[in-house]
This record gives C-alpha cells, sequence and structure tokens, in this order.
C-alpha cells in the first residue's frame, strides 16, 4: 500500500507536491488561497453521503486535538466538502474516592457526646423541653471556631460518665479536662470579638453544667460561670441575641441566674426592660419562657425589701415595695389561670407509682405525688409555685410591719404557704424518675431548699426531713467527702 501524503489538504485535492510548511504550506500561498492545514497523525476516514452530498470525516485517534476545517473549493460537482476532523475519546479510568479516616478522638468525642445526651435529657425522644434543656439537645449542630466549645463538651461528658459510673480515676480524668478547658476558655475570650461568639456564651454555660456534676466549691464555682455570662451579655447588649442558640444560652443563664437572685436575694439586669423584649416573641407561645418573664424581676424585689429594714425607712417606701409585690403575685396568678385555661395539667397518683422513688427516699411522710404530662410542665409548675412560696413569704413579713395580721388571716396565710411548700413535693418525685435524665433532678434541688426552709422556720420537722432526704438522693454518692451540707439562707423566706 502506498504511503499517504502528509500535504495539506489543498494540495492532496490538487494532486500536487506540498513543501508542508506550517501553519500553512507555500503552494496555498502562492494561489492567494487560504491553506485548510493538514490531516492530524494517525487519522483513519470515514465516508457518509447525506442527500447526495460527500461528506468526509477525520476521526482522530487518542492524542490528538478535535480540529474543524471547511474546505472552500469544488470537488467534482458534488458541491461544497466539508472536513470535519474529531478526536476520539478514550474512556478514563475512574477511581473511587477513598474515604477520609475519621480521628479517634473526633470518634470519642462524638460516642462521649451521645453517651452525656442521653443521660442529661429525658429518655422519650419527642419530649417536650424548656430552654435550658433545649441547649443540650441542640449540641451536636453547634459550629465552632476554637477549642473553648469542644475542650468544655469533653469536659462535661467525662464528668456525667463519673458521676454515673462513680469512678474516682475518671472523675480525676474529668477534672483535668475542666482545667483544660478554662484555659481554652480564656485563650478564646483574649481574641478580639471573641465576647461577641455564640459559642463563647455556649463554653461558659457547660462549664456551670460541670459544677453541678462535679464541682466541689460549695456552688461558687457554678456561681463564678453564670456571673461570667452575664458579663459577656452585658457586654454585648441586648440587640445581638438573634441566633437560636444565643436564645437558648440566654434564657437558660436567664434561669440560673434567678436562681442565684433568690438565694443572694441581689437584683439581676435581665429583668430590666430592653432585656424583657428578647424574650417578647417567643413568651407568646412558650409558657415556661413567659413564666420566666415574670419570675426574673422577684430577686429586685427582694433586694429591695431588705432595704426597709432599716428603722428610718418612711411608710411610703414601705408601702411601694408592698405594693410591687401583690402586682407581681397578681401577674404570676394571671399567667396560671392562662396555663390552666384547659384544666390542670397534672394528675395525683400513688407515691409507690413513681419510678423507684421509694428506693431513693423511702420516707413515707407524703402518700401521694403529681404526675405531669411532661417533664418540661413539671419543671414549669415547680418554678411557678417556687416563685409564690418565695414571694407571700416576703410581703407577709413586709405586710407585718405596717398592718399586723388577726390570728384568722395569719392562719389563712400559713395555710396557702404550707399549701404551695407542699405542692413543690409532691412534684419532686415525678421529676426524679431515671427516665427524667439530669435536667429533671437539676430542677428539684432549689426548690427543695426552699420547702426545706419553710419547714423548718415553721416547725414542720417530719417535711423538713423528707426534703433532705431527698435532696441528697438526688445527689451523687460518694463524690461529696464529706457530704456538702445544705447551707440556710442568708434571710428568711
Amino acid at each position: 500500500m502506498p504511503k499517504r501524503s502528509t500535504g495539506c489538504y489543498a494540495c492532496r485535492e490538487r494532486k500536487v507536491k506540498c513543501d508542508e510548511a506550517k501553519p500553512s504550506c507555500n503552494t496555498c500561498t502562492r494561489r492567494s488561497v487560504k491553506c485548510p492545514g493538514y490531516r492530524p497523525e494517525k487519522t483513519f476516514i470515514l465516508y457518509n453521503y447525506d442527500a447526495g452530498v460527500e461528506r468526509t470525516e477525520n476521526l482522530g485517534e487518542a492524542g490528538n486535538s478535535a480540529q474543524s476545517t471547511n474546505g472552500s473549493e469544488d470537488s467534482d460537482g458534488h458541491g461544497q466538502m466539508n472536513l470535519v476532523v474529531m478526536s476520539e475519546r478514550r474512556p478514563e479510568l475512574v477511581t473511587a474516592a477513598v474515604p477520609r479516616q475519621v480521628s479517634s478522638r473526633a470518634a470519642n468525642r462524638a460516642q462521649f457526646l451521645n453517651s452525656f445526651m442521653s443521660a442529661f435529657l429525658p429518655a422519650d425522644k419527642f419530649e417536650a423541653l424548656t430552654p435550658p434543656s433545649a441547649i443540650i439537645f441542640n449540641l451536636p449542630s453547634a459550629t465552632s471556631r476554637r477549642e473553648a466549645l469542644p475542650s468544655a463538651i469533653d469536659a462535661v461528658c467525662a464528668a456525667q460518665l463519673a458521676s454515673t459510673y462513680r469512678d474516682a480515676p475518671l472523675v480525676h480524668r474529668s477534672r483535668s479536662l475542666y482545667g483544660t478547658a478554662l484555659s481554652q476558655l480564656i485563650k478564646s475570650l483574649s481574641v478580639r470579638d471573641a465576647t461577641n461568639d455564640d459559642e463563647t456564651l455556649l463554653a461558659t454555660y457547660l462549664l456551670g453544667i460541670f459544677e453541678i456534676y462535679l464541682g466541689n466549691s460549695g456552688g461558687t464555682g457554678f456561681l463564678s460561670h453564670t456571673q461570667g455570662i452575664l458579663q459577656l451579655l452585658n457586654s454585648r447588649g441586648p440587640v445581638t441575641i438573634k441566633s437560636k442558640l444565643a436564645l437558648l444560652v440566654f434564657n437558660g443563664t436567664r434561669y440560673n441566674s434567678f436562681c442565684i437572685g433568690l438565694v443572694g436575694r441581689k437584683a439581676i439586669f435581665l429583668d430590666e426592660a430592653d432585656w424583657l423584649q428578647v424574650t417578647s416573641e417567643i413568651s407568646k407561645t412558650d409558657p415556661w419562657v413567659a413564666l420566666m418573664d415574670i419570675a426574673i424581676e422577684v430577686p429586685r424585689l427582694l433586694e429591695s425589701s431588705d432595704k426597709l429594714s432599716a428603722p428610718t425607712v418612711p411608710s411610703k417606701q414601705v408601702e411601694a415595695v408592698l405594693l410591687k409585690f401583690l402586682t407581681l403575685e397578681q401577674r404570676m396568678l394571671t399567667w396560671l389561670s392562662a396555663f390552666h385555661r384547659n384544666g390542670l395539667r397534672y394528675k395525683i397518683v400513688d407515691l409507690d407509682s413513681i419510678d423507684m422513688f421509694t428506693d431513693m427516699c423511702n420516707d413515707k411522710t407524703y402518700k401521694t405525688a403529681f404526675s405531669f404530662p411532661s417533664y418540661a410542665t413539671a419543671n414549669t409548675y415547680i418554678l411557678c409555685w417556687t416563685t409564690m412560696l418565695v414571694l407571700k413569704c416576703n410581703r407577709s413579713n413586709i405586710n407585718q410591719k405596717l398592718h399586723p395580721m388577726t390570728t384568722a388571716q395569719r392562719s389563712d396565710l400559713e395555710q396557702e404557704l404550707y399549701m404551695y411548700a407542699t405542692l413543690i413535693c409532691q412534684s419532686i418525685p415525678f421529676s426524679c424518675q431515671p427516665s427524667a435524665g439530669s435536667t429533671g433532678r437539676f430542677g428539684t434541688m432549689l426548690p427543695l431548699r426552699f420547702a426545706r426552709e419553710y419547714f423548718l422556720s415553721r416547725g414542720h420537722s417530719a417535711e423538713a426531713a423528707w426534703c433532705m432526704k431527698t435532696y441528697y438522693g438526688t445527689r451523687i454518692r460518694g463524690l461529696y467527702q464529706p457530704s456538702i451540707p445544705i447551707s440556710a439562707f442568708p434571710k428568711d423566706l
């Protein structure tokens, strides 16, 4: 077979010698014809016949680029000849991507977090949650740009494991992780604008939960972390509380600071109008948030009532404080009436029907308890009754200075106070069930202290002893040596 010509298309068509100059041959240049170019190397020709027009397609083999040229001369009366050069593409080998290996640290953190959430939250996955509990529910979706939040998660997860298994080496390990988390938090706070990050708020909040699990400072560690979050919120301002995570941490901090304010009887700036505006919308649909909007004002009233102890305080000032107490009590009753618009949200059951409560506290002072549709409902009721007990106790003390009550009036008041303290105690067993998780038990500690304080002040020793047994029954045994005593409040209820 003769060797195929390597000349340009025009020279091969005219069957003349081509000098094969590039990019165009000189023969075409002398004829003032545009050189159509050369055949790619290693090609084969396919002839297609369509409607009497001969179409030639030169298909290049692998390695050649696709080119397209159009001849401008007639070919034996068959019309214009179109020369199309196409490249033949060989299928490329596709290699499946190899999955990235998950680090053991990330895998362990995921397992620890899952264990922590299972122990902290109620067992029912569809359980309604109050905002402090919803913070933990949203931990897996929380993003972090710094190590403060992951370190805080590691510490609180280890604390939960240590408290569950009562393992001394794990207690020491969790406290070591707590120290690391504190260092990372300090490092994050040194970064510019870090105080405006929601993850910084969340990390500080989680370290406060660690203090509830394994704190051995008598509550000062929890107090310090709560004050730290309050300082961060105060530096940011209420207009920065926009994201879902920031709003959850804000509501959780409100509850913690409310508890601290009741004990310390000091005002909290979160009861100011601009901060109450943060929850103005959500309080329309969430009864727990609406209740907190009222209860958060109680610590300021307690501080005001303490200032009335001086003998030189004018009676008008005492009347003004008393009026605030009455107004707040009426708001609480209005909220409770709206909460009961469809009837009571609890039913009375036998105490023995509460899962494992009698194993924790075998005191039979109370024969019955309350059963609620959810643990969120139980916590909401306990918060309401604790607030009412504190309000009425302090209001009666102020009222006694201005208008001494008759024997009948005092008897009616004492019955009402005893009722609220008893309602608290009958609500506690439901939140102490294993299915309530840590969030249910943590919500019972402060109400038990207030109920016990009231019973002691009125001489109800049996009820006070029941509160103490239940209080220690909900705590982690073996981690506090000696056991932390229930300290008395600085002021009477």
